[in-house]
């Protein structure tokens, strides 16, 4: 819900907090109405809901303004026009009234007649040193003061209603550096947050519908898949080498073990259990990753932190992502290798109060044009890959309470980063 700062004055459907008297205040002042004049807005039940005199704020117009007499019947009601009356001191005073327009609201402006006949006439203006010259002026600074105020507050309103029914693209312009201006900075910042939790929802729902799929499906296939598997490599071994039949032999044997290996890492991903936390030293589970794989013609360069607090991870389950985040940056890098070195960077440091965990590479990069589907589940550019590898590593850095993300840059290579929580002390 959009609301008054001191009212809760109902104007939209979001959560924000609206401050219109300092809305009406930067408005008026713009105007340079002079320290007599006075201005207030009112709503139909008679509350002040902007006044000159801040003491009035939220206070009922008749009680406190009751020398208005004749003028408050017409300003509740939401009508035009003019009156003079004698304010507490007895000085003679002219106030104009009209409606808002879009808003419930009426806007009044006054001046003391003497102060302002007196300025006129020496400046000239003869015409206007009269009660109606007075009240003209003061209704085309209602018209001005009322314009600007509606786009203010219509600005935010329509924006929140907007984003309420779903138009998460809607940004509100900029245009002071004021509260308003920070009130519409505030909500388009909102707008992209509520954006990136609707993704985050629906990749999390999708996650949800592919694990219940992918139990159902590997479960059902597993168990033939692995005969399959055994079957092929058996005939492998029976058909000699020197016949063509042993090339086909070997293409199903290939085949099979894909499909085994999709079957399997379906079922991994469906059954993902809950992490089981223990204090682990990254920089020892990074190197054990290590040594599964081999580096020919590349160069790798490890940068730890010399003082590491251990992190609170589940050590199978990091290891395994930081396995696929190796292997990603290895086949990146050999994709490439003739036009340019290849280097893959393994750092670990601390990073408010986070372990930060980097692996880049110098390879092609990531297109732009797939970089927001990369941690989808079934997405990849791999002939032979699966797509579940970044998937599974996302969820499983998610169910570790920390986050991964990416920097690409093309021609220049890739880099991901994870954080993690340390074990507490």
């Amino acid at each position: 819900m959009v609301f008054d700062a001191k009212r809760e004055q109902k104007i939209g459907a979001l959560t924000l907090s609206l401050p219109v008297s300092q809305i009406a205040e930067k408005i008026l002042k713009s105007y340079n109405l002079g320290a007599a004049s006075q201005a207030m807005l009112v709503d139909p039940q008679g509350v002040l809901i902007y006044h000159t005199d801040k003491f009035k704020i939220n206070q009922n117009l008749r009680a406190t303004m009751p020398y208005l007499s004749a003028a408050i019947n017409p300003i509740l009601n939401l009508q035009g026009g003019t009156a003079s009356y004698e304010n507490e001191e007895k000085q003679a005073w002219i106030i104009s009234y009209a409606p808002v327009r879009k808003i419930p609201w009426s806007v009044g402006i006054a001046s003391p007649m003497q102060p302002f006949i007196q300025s006129t006439e020496r400046a000239g203006l003869i015409g206007i040193a009269t009660p109606s010259g007075v009240s003209l002026l003061l209704l085309l600074l209602i018209e001005r003061f009322s314009k600007a105020l509606v786009r203010d507050l219509s600005e935010v309103t329509e924006g929140a209603k907007a984003l309420a029914g779903g138009e998460f693209d809607r940004r509100i312009p900029v245009r002071s550096a004021d509260e308003v201006g920070e009130l519409a900075t505030d909500f388009n910042l909102m707008a992209v947050e509520i954006t990136q939790l609707l993704n985050e929802r629906r990749t999390n729902e999708t996650l949800l519908a592919v694990g219940k799929f992918s139990a159902a499906l590997a479960h059902d296939l597993r168990n033939p898949v692995e005969g399959l598997k055994l079957l092929s490599r058996e005939l492998c071994k029976r058909v000699d080498q020197t016949q063509p039949e042993h090339e086909i032999a070997e293409t199903i044997a290939e085949a099979v073990g894909r499909l085994s290996s999709l079957v399997n890492q379906s079922l991994d991903f469906a059954r993902l259990h809950q992490p089981v936390f223990m204090p682990m030293n990254l920089a020892a589970l990074a190197d054990k990753v290590l040594r599964d794989f081999r580096f020919d013609d590349l160069e790798l360069k490890k940068d730890y932190a010399r003082v590491l607090p251990a992190a609170h991870v589940d050590a199978a389950q990091i290891k395994r992502v930081l396995a696929n985040l190796i292997r990603n940056a290895l086949e990146a890098c050999w994709s490439r290798r003739a036009a340019a070195p290849c280097r893959l960077s393994l750092t670990l440091k601390t990073v408010a109060e986070k372990i930060q965990l980097e692996v880049a590479d110098t390879g092609p990069g990531i297109p732009a044009e797939i970089r927001e589907k990369i941690f989808e589940p079934f997405f990849s550019t791999k002939p032979a890959g699966h797509g579940l590898g970044l998937a599974l590593a996302r969820q499983i850095i998610s169910n570790h309470g920390g986050t991964i993300a990416f920097t690409s840059e093309i021609g220049q290579g890739t880099r991901f980063v994870i954080a993690l929580p340390m074990a507490k002390q």
